[in-house]
């Protein structure tokens, strides 16, 4: 029930920004936000949308990011795979996860299950090890 509540004070507040009057600096901030929070909840056709809006503005911050994570997480590509194991290997400790579960999807969606799975399990491992290392600095 928390949950859904918190959902709903999310939609609520993307239905405001939708009606503002915003300008593309502002839209550059709050679009990839909102993008993200729509490919977390699996909601394609409101993620297209701000993919397309966030096309649209042609610049701005994690554009590579976004494209990967359309790519990927809506169209149900892998184009990024090669890319993103390159990556991986260079990546800072607060990155790895989220690059290994787009590694995992894009695996699961090229068909290669072990793979998606080994992934998986490797985001896991290391978001868990992230958290308690923030967990002993606080």
């Amino acid at each position: 029930a928390e949950v859904r509540k918190e959902q709903s004070k999310i939609e609520e507040s993307i239905d405001r920004f939708n009606k503002m009057d915003l300008k593309d600096s502002q839209k550059k901030k709050v679009y990839p936000r909102i993008f993200y929070y729509y490919v977390d909840r699996n909601k394609k056709s409101e993620a297209k949308k701000y993919y397309q809006e966030l096309a649209a503005l042609n610049v701005y911050k994690n554009k590579k990011d976004v494209e990967v994570t359309y790519d990927t997480f809506i169209n149900g590509g892998y184009q990024y795979l090669d890319e993103t194991l390159e990556r991986l290997k260079k990546a800072k400790p607060e990155e790895i996860p989220t690059l290994e579960k787009s590694l995992s999807r894009m695996y699961e969606n090229k068909g290669i299950h072990s793979e998606a799975k080994k992934y998986a399990r490797m985001a896991e491992r290391h978001q868990r090890q992230l958290e308690e290392k923030n967990q002993a600095k606080s």
